[in-house]
């Protein structure tokens, strides 16, 4: 999962209709490096980058916390339903996304956050949603994480 700008949005957009036959190549050739700079500019450590795993196990364990970003079950517990230990896990999780679980986590509460402020929620309401004692410990990792407010952050994106 790639949180965009709108510039890679719009250069998405201008990619997305096939050639036609006979059709000049020249603007895709001049768009498609770009948007690739665009997008290899989202690497780990942005906010918007979120990898995901194609080992099986992984994939059980990620669906589970995209579809309830604000599950608090440890490493432990989740892999208990997927069938491997702890320690595979933590193992294939760094050899499968580049991330540690509980970055790749992390990772996840944070572009949960942008979308959920993209929507019109509050701080505190984000909070809860992922399970953070209050809007403060939202904005604490946020800032740890990005550098940034959530706020702060989210408007930088439309600019």
């Amino acid at each position: 999962m790639i949180l965009i700008s709108k510039m890679m949005h719009y250069l998405m957009e201008g990619l997305t209709p096939p050639l036609a036959e006979g059709e000049p190549r020249e603007r895709y050739d001049l768009m498609l490096p770009l948007l690739l700079h665009e997008l290899n500019n989202a690497a780990p450590g942005v906010a918007g980058f979120l990898p995901f795993p194609r080992e099986r196990r992984l994939r059980a364990v990620t669906r589970i916390l995209t579809q309830d970003p604000g599950n608090d079950d440890t490493l432990e517990q989740l892999s208990a339903g997927v069938g491997a230990t702890p320690r595979t896990l933590s193992r294939l999780f760094r050899h499968d996304t580049g991330l540690t679980f509980a970055q790749w986590r992390q990772q996840l509460k944070v572009m949960e956050s942008i979308s959920l402020l993209a929507q019109g929620r509050s701080v505190e309401e984000i909070a809860r949603k992922l399970g953070y004692f209050n809007g403060s410990a939202l904005i604490a990792m946020f800032r740890k994480t990005v550098g940034d407010t959530p706020q702060r952050y989210y408007n930088a994106l439309g600019e």
